[in-house]
């Protein structure tokens, strides 16, 4: 890992209490990294752990153990909380624009409450700042005196996106951002992050369950599965080759034409199958009851994610599997 990213997360662990006094463990000793102007596409089904991690890298939960550093400085761990002035840096864009909109507000008012919470300019500067925020999401500033429930499902994004980038942010996570939305929506809100990306050198981090949506849009993808990341690769080369044979069940289930890469097509019924119990983990691979490759080792050391050391030492692909690069 680099110790100038911009976002640099190190062993971050989530753990929950249950009733019969066992625990579920959402996240398990998670690491990456974001560089200043990156984005980052976080995937994996549904349970995974990814809005998990979202959150935790906002400090909107506390981890369990593990750091996340933003900007060079720790900004959460189990014993600190993140700063008020460091919320400014960051900010997130949350899936449902439905429930995410205090319906009592005004827009204009939603849009202007970070300015207002930290202060930022004079009251009329402030003003003019939401016009144009206003603006710069394709919504009119008239549109600011209206209420949440007088616009559509992406209407509400773009309000939220707007909020969002009030405070100008080096970082914007976006947790699913377009999976509550119709799919005729869907691709304009992709393309305004798109464009407000550019136009702001602002990192993202993608949080999504749909690959074809992160490939859209992120320059660099972590697969995640039963809380874990097991594989980190550049894009195009994980569309390309899939290293992990998790990501290439992923890449199977994808309703899409023959690939010229047979090896993504294999073992697409297993998309479908159960993910393990997060209270009762298994005690290896966790993938390993679904993977047709395994031998002995899979089903009883857990491994690790890293460079393979028969891989290439300039990839920047990062798998955690025992066959690796057997598979690939």
């Amino acid at each position: 890992m680099h110790q100038d990213a911009l976002l640099l997360v190190k062993g971050l662990t989530r753990q929950y209490p249950l009733p019969n006094g066992r625990r579920f463990l959402a996240l398990d000793d998670v690491s990456l990294e974001v560089q200043p102007g990156e984005t980052l596409g976080i995937v994996g089904e549904s349970g995974c752990g990814k809005s998990t991690l979202g959150r935790l890298l906002m400090g909107l939960d506390t981890p369990t153990a593990g750091t996340v550093s933003f900007q060079g400085s720790e900004w959460v761990s189990p014993t600190r909380s993140v700063p008020r002035k460091a919320r400014t840096a960051m900010q997130m864009v949350f899936q449902d624009p439905f429930s995410s909109l205090n319906p009592r507000h005004k827009v204009g008012e939603i849009v202007r409450e970070p300015l207002d919470i930290h202060r930022v300019g004079a009251k009329s500067e402030r003003q003019e700042a939401v016009g144009l925020l206003m603006e710069s999401v394709g919504l009119s500033r008239a549109d600011a005196t209206k209420y949440p429930h007088e616009f559509s499902g992406g209407q509400r994004q773009r309000i939220a996106i707007a909020r969002a980038l009030a405070l100008k942010p080096s970082l914007l996570v976006a947790d699913e951002p377009v999976s509550a939305l119709d799919v005729s929506i869907q691709s304009q809100i992709l393309n305004l992050l798109m464009e407000i990306r550019q136009r702001s050198g602002m990192a993202m981090v993608f949080i999504s369950h749909d690959l074809s949506v992160v490939r859209h849009l992120c320059k660099r993808v972590a697969v995640m599965y039963f809380g874990k990341i097991v594989e980190t690769a550049p894009t195009e080369q994980l569309f390309a080759s899939p290293a992990h044979p998790y990501t290439r069940t992923l890449l199977a289930a994808l309703p899409r034409r023959r690939s010229r890469t047979r090896g993504v097509h294999e073992g697409a019924s297993a998309a479908i199958a159960e993910l393990p119990d997060p209270a009762n983990p298994p005690g290896g691979c966790a993938f390993a009851p679904r993977c047709k490759h395994k031998v002995a080792i899979c089903e009883a050391v857990a491994p690790v994610l890293g460079k393979s050391s028969g891989s290439d030492s300039t990839s920047d692909c990062m798998v955690a599997c025992h066959l690796y690069p057997k598979l690939a």
